[in-house]
């Protein structure tokens, strides 16, 4: 197709991705915890103008480091407070990830290729969705793949070898800004596996390895040291207490299984991961790709020795999938065979299935209700909350339904326009179902409680969340600096408090009015009791 070596295709897919991810940001509210997390420290750093102590609850937070919230707060500070503020800095960067993609990908083969390699990213599950979220992993992701391609072309190329290794430490520098020494560490083990799978270790020069980590300190160091001489070692040391606890330990509702990783990213990756399955490994192995297999591999690995399963954390992963999904797909369009990619269709059947079985008993919650025995009442209480589904939400997944059939059985397309429908037909489900279904699961979910946070007139009172973690009542109740929500209970039973606003489960209602008196319902609504306290 003539697109693909256009000289106007890079400007189209730019367009494209700005289309794809800038849209639409504020649709829904923010889905606790992480991304009410994060961006609720990003608005007290704006509240409290303390841009150099991470803050939550108004109080140090150490799990994470500043360069993302940064991102979200400056964001918001340019577009005000909120959903579109929040998801801002990853939409521009899906923006930027494109771009990216398109430059290493005519360094490594070709523009053909390269469009490949941003179709199979953009075109794909959790990698699309992640660009609209307010996580701090798509740019984390992309701070790390970058310095593993600079450091690639340090070893490979002829020229500029030390420019590479510069602009690898200060990549993986900033990549440890957002998210941590994690970012180090998968650097490292890539870069291991890599020199010793080619027994190119002993090339490896201490000018190189001393440029990088002088580099790497320079970044880095940039907020440590000066964050260590305004407060003190407390952040290195919370940090390292809480990353050790990650790993040793499973977080509270993120207990996983063995190939919990696998299992998310070959779904949740399709069709990119599906296209994988069809690589030729059977051809001679390029250099590239034997990098990308080795950080598939590492990543994988890495995370399934944490205990603590969550999805995002194997996200890195989605670059070398779609890397090797695209030079999957350019080999079999090469070999002029009408392949079929029958795994795709069958991944695509699973989430059209999903999909129209979520809408159906998102309209129709009483049928599974009655006829199953759910031992959880808050997920009861959650089904029957009053969405409206409407036709096209319930239904809109039969379109890429079409699609997916048509390229699977019709006989006289090629493998190349086959490969486009199906990739079309996933990225019309992917925005079908975050314009159209999205909003619906918010609202059968949190909807409530964010509702009540809302519409809630507290004037001077606290707002509190009983039984559960969560961040709604910090962001949406507009939290103080003066309120300290960490021990509510305490204060209230000690006289400090005379009013206050509690959310809770309605199963875990009744434990709060064992521990309270002068407490008032004030009504019950989606499977969450609200209550005013006055004593």
């Amino acid at each position: 197709m003539v697109f693909l070596e256009h000289k106007r295709t890079l400007p189209a897919l730019l367009l494209l991705a700005a289309l794809l991810f800038l849209p639409g940001l504020g649709l829904v509210h923010l889905f606790d915890w992480d991304e009410i997390n994060f961006t609720e420290m990003a608005r007290e750093m704006i509240v409290s103008n303390d841009w150099m102590n991470l803050q939550m609850n108004f109080q140090s937070f150490y799990e994470k480091p500043p360069l993302f919230i940064w991102l979200q707060a400056i964001s918001m500070k340019l577009v005000g407070i909120g959903e579109y503020g929040a998801r801002l800095p990853n939409a521009l960067m899906g923006v930027l990830t494109v771009y990216f993609l398109w430059v290493q990908g005519n360094k490594y083969e070709n523009q053909s290729f390269a469009v490949w390699w941003i179709l199979c990213y953009i075109c794909s599950l959790l990698p699309h969705f992640y660009f609209k979220s307010a996580l701090i992993d798509p740019t984390f992701n992309l701070l790390i793949f970058a310095g593993i391609c600079f450091a690639y072309f340090s070893l490979n190329a002829d020229e500029n070898k030390l420019k590479n290794i510069v602009y690898a430490a200060i990549c993986i520098g900033l990549a440890t800004m957002t998210k941590g020494p994690v970012a180090l560490l998968i650097y490292g083990l890539t870069a291991l596996a890599y020199l010793l799978s080619q027994g190119k270790f002993r090339e490896l020069k201490l000018n190189q390895l001393v440029v990088f980590l002088l580099g790497y300190l320079v970044v880095v160091s940039s907020w440590y040291l000066v964050h260590y001489a305004m407060y003190g070692p407390s952040f290195i040391g919370g940090f390292i207490e809480r990353q050790l606890a990650l790993l040793s330990s499973h977080d509270a509702g993120h207990k996983g299984f063995f190939g919990f990783h696998p299992l998310v990213l070959l779904l949740g990756c399709a069709p990119a991961s599906l296209y994988l399955c069809y690589y030729p490994f059977k051809q001679k192995i390029k250099l590239i790709d034997r990098l990308m297999l080795i950080l598939l591999m590492i990543i994988i690995v890495l995370f399934e020795l944490v205990q603590t399963k969550i999805i995002h954390y194997s996200s890195l992963a989605y670059f070398p999938i779609s890397f090797l999904a695209a030079r999957s797909i350019q080999y079999h369009i090469q070999a002029s065979k009408k392949k079929k990619f029958f795994l795709v269709l069958i991944v695509g059947l699973i989430w059209i299935f999903a999909a129209l079985l979520l809408g159906f008993i998102g309209a129709n919650p009483s049928i599974l209700v009655s006829n199953i025995e759910i031992k959880d009442p808050f997920a009861v209480a959650n089904l029957k909350a009053e969405v409206s589904w409407s036709f096209i939400s319930k239904y809109f997944s039969l379109v890429p339904l079409g699609l997916l059939l048509l390229a699977s059985f019709h006989k006289s397309i090629k493998t190349k326009l086959r490969v486009l429908l199906q990739l079309l037909a996933f990225i019309i489900f992917i925005q079908g179902f975050m314009y159209l279904s999205l909003a619906n699961i918010e609202q059968h979910t949190q909807g409530a409680a964010i509702q009540f946070v809302e519409e809630l007139d507290r004037g001077d009172a606290p707002l509190f969340v009983y039984g559960q973690k969560s961040y709604i009542h910090h962001f949406y109740g507009k939290q103080r600096p003066s309120e300290d929500f960490k021990n509510g209970l305490e204060q209230i039973k000690s006289g400090l408090i005379s009013k206050a606003y509690f959310i809770v489960k309605s199963d875990k209602s009744s434990q709060l009015e064992k521990e309270l008196s002068n407490l008032q319902k004030l009504s019950d609504n989606n499977g969450f009791s609200f209550y005013l306290y006055e004593g």
